[in-house]
């Protein structure tokens, strides 16, 4: 936990009420990434008034109880949210508007998940002073860097070298993922209402996007300025590794879009799930084989047999140690 006391963090703001940004912060089991998370938001060095909405879906662990130690030191900027029972598991989607866009009091939302994190204390601050500067911009993001769980895998940067300064909503539906929820900044207004067929969406990010799309540009500011953490528990990891699952989920998505836009994003919506399918069929092809390859070995290759070799080839690998 910080050092820095509630005072001296709201020091330096104009004014208290209301705050210009709220922070929305969704969490789950996340003891191990929580307090990086919050450190992150009260380092925030800005002239403005800022509130912090965590909303904690029912953890197992030790993560409620961080966070009310937080909440007890900085009971005016923490403002959480226990739930008793699991929302996710109940159904519930689109989490972060349910539940903390709709208590929201600022001019602008900032997205942070509760295992990511921000790493520069002037982020919303610059952030803030973009939004303003250009009107015509409905969500801005800027670069992160990914940080992997396991110790051989570089960090590598989310975002891709060739970045233009503007995206539109043909962009957010033809381009893949391509930016770092960690790294959003929204205004509020467009996100007070979303029709109820978005509550079925898993890709809640993503929606969010195409929406906020729908009523400005998509500024992008060249800075590196968070960490999208990429880990075994991490949501976006485990539904990840079923891609065909995944791929059901997106095409779902694009269709409630549509609708939502009376079809006039047609065109790139139908260009977006032909090449969808067109992964999706490979990857079908792809599992199959591995299925077919893995019998084959099991026919040919009984337990016994496989337990025998690895033996052995184990043994072979120790004498070639022992020898050097």
């Amino acid at each position: 936990m910080l050092e820095r006391t509630q005072e001296e963090i709201m020091r330096k703001w104009k004014t208290h009420e209301p705050p210009l940004v709220s922070v929305s912060c969704i969490t789950y089991n996340h003891e191990l990434y929580i307090q990086e998370a919050i450190d992150s938001f009260l380092m925030q060095e800005t002239d403005f008034p800022f509130e912090v909405l965590i909303h904690d879906d029912a953890s197992t662990d030790n993560t409620a109880t961080l966070i009310r130690e937080y909440e007890k030191k900085y009971p005016d900027i923490i403002k959480p949210i226990y739930q008793t029972e699991n929302q996710y598991s109940k159904g519930v989607r689109m989490i972060s508007i349910k539940f903390n866009f709709t208590r929201a009091k600022g001019k602008y939302i900032a997205l942070c998940e509760g295992d990511d994190y921000w790493t520069d204390a002037s982020k919303l601050q610059l952030q803030v002073e973009y939004m303003e500067n250009h009107p015509e911009v409905s969500l801005s993001f800027h670069n992160s860097k990914v940080k992997f769980a396991e110790k051989i895998r570089r960090t590598k940067n989310f975002c891709g070298k060739k970045m233009k300064p503007f995206f539109s909503t043909q962009d957010i539906i033809l381009k893949s993922w391509f930016i770092p929820t960690q790294s959003i900044l929204l205004r509020r207004t467009y996100l007070q209402s979303v029709p109820d067929s978005f509550d079925q969406i898993y890709n809640g990010d993503w929606a969010i996007q195409l929406i906020c799309s729908t009523y400005g540009l998509i500024g992008y500011i060249d800075l590196t300025m968070s960490v999208y953490r990429k880990h075994e528990t991490s949501l976006s990891n485990t539904v990840g590794k079923d891609w065909i699952n995944r791929f059901d989920k997106v095409m779902l998505l694009l269709d409630v879009f549509n609708e939502y836009t009376n079809k006039k994003f047609n065109q790139e919506i139908n260009a977006r799930k032909n090449a969808i399918l067109k992964i999706k069929k490979r990857e079908k092809q792809r599992v199959e084989l591995k299925k077919r390859k893995s019998f084959l070995l099991y026919i040919f290759f009984p337990k016994e047999i496989l337990k025998v070799i690895l033996l052995t080839f184990i043994s072979y690998i120790n004498k070639l140690s022992t020898r050097q």
